[in-house]
């Protein structure tokens, strides 16, 4: 795989990660509400202004973003 295409690659799946994780900290009424009553997670009095749906979704793009990132590193680095 040539260095450019990694680089890319990489590139791509850390903003994913990027904006995926700055969406979740803008709407953490609504991460707290979808994980009430697990781990110690209180939610805000304050109803949460956007659908579980979504939440999943960013969480499933954190997670798809940062573990394509190690494993595209991992190939690049031949370690695959």
């Amino acid at each position: 795989m040539d260095i450019s295409t990694i680089a890319v690659l990489i590139g791509i799946s850390g903003t994913v990660t990027l904006v995926a994780g700055i969406w979740l900290a803008l709407h953490l009424t609504a991460l707290a509400d979808t994980f009430r009553g697990r781990a110690d997670v209180v939610p805000a009095r304050a109803l949460p202004r956007t659908s579980r749906a979504r939440v999943y979704t960013a969480l499933a793009l954190f997670n798809v973003g940062w573990i394509a990132s190690i494993v595209i590193w991992s190939i690049g680095r031949g370690a695959v």
